[in-house]
């Protein structure tokens, strides 16, 4: 919370920026790791670009795509109407 003459401005943001060619092409990695666990570790909320994206990718490679109930419906009518088979985990009707 920053605050200024008793007025919220708004949530901090810290951005940082490198040339991981500076740091050595093969520790970059590494270094990289120990620094984003360490930020895990001092807060709660901390996120960094991409970690929100893999999760949910590895959620859904494992479990498949959620299918909103209304448009698995659509998905079924239309399937009734054309005559096309829907794959398995959409077949049953809604």
């Amino acid at each position: 919370e920053t605050l200024s003459h008793g007025e919220f401005r708004g949530p901090g943001h810290f951005v940082l920026a490198f040339d991981p060619v500076v740091m050595g092409h093969g520790a970059f990695g590494a270094v990289a790791r120990r620094y984003l666990d360490g930020l895990h570790r001092g807060g709660r909320g901390v996120r960094v670009p991409g970690e929100t994206a893999a999760r949910t990718r590895a959620e859904r490679q494992e479990t498949g795509i959620p299918v909103a109930p209304a448009l698995r419906g659509e998905f079924w009518e239309l399937s009734t109407r054309t005559g096309v088979e829907l794959p398995a985990s959409l077949s049953e009707a809604p």
